[in-house]
């Protein structure tokens, strides 16, 4: 008997950077949360991310232009 792979929702997250000496640096990070069952769902999950992303960015004192968080199928 085989058993299917678990599904997963993959995000693509882009943090572009603030240098020392004024350099933009992009940092590309993905994460795989658990799939969820609606649409509704995925797009509460990506605003939990998006919610959560800004938190860490902003408790580590990232200096940062921008940062984008994008769903890859």
């Amino acid at each position: 008997m085989t058993q299917l792979p678990k599904m997963h929702n993959t995000y693509m997250i882009e943090v572009d950077r603030i240098e020392p000496n004024g350099d933009i640096f992009t940092l590309i990070e993905y994460r795989k949360l658990k799939a969820t069952k609606t649409n509704k769902g995925r797009d509460r999950q990506m605003n939990n991310l998006v919610n959560q992303i800004a938190e860490e960015l902003k408790y580590y004192q990232v200096p940062h232009k921008r940062y984008t968080v994008s769903a890859v199928n």
